[in-house]
């Protein structure tokens, strides 16, 4: 429900799919994409007041948060999709040590399958 500070028209959600989308283009093509979706304690208190649909009108499922964080990855890794890319999403919530703990492990494991995959495409 919060608009840009410099541009009061433009979502700050929409900003942040269109700086991603933008990003995409000028990433190198056979790097491992990672994305973090922060604050999600933030965006489940946000949920409680403005349902999905005041920044997306497009939204169509349920006002919970598991459906909610699901539609917003899905709008990251769609823009992947359609750049020839496979994003490995992750929500975090950089303040609890736990959620850390489990986005390093997430990300250990996507940087082993990328050096298997390497190996194993090159003698």
């Amino acid at each position: 429900n919060l608009n840009l500070f410099w541009d009061t028209h433009t979502n700050r959600s929409h900003n942040s799919l269109k700086l991603f989308e933008a990003g995409l283009t000028r990433a190198d093509r056979d790097a491992t994409l990672v994305l973090f979706l922060n604050k999600i304690d933030l965006f489940e208190k946000k949920l409680k007041k403005y349902p999905l649909t005041v920044c997306f009108p497009e939204y169509r499922g349920s006002d919970t948060f598991d459906e909610a964080c699901q539609f917003v990855k899905f709008r990251f890794e769609e823009l992947g999709r359609v750049a020839g890319r496979q994003i490995h999403t992750h929500f975090t919530c950089a303040t609890d040590v736990r959620s850390g703990h489990k986005m390093w492990n997430n990300v250990m494991s996507c940087s082993s399958e990328v050096v298997k995959q390497c190996s194993t495409n090159h003698p």
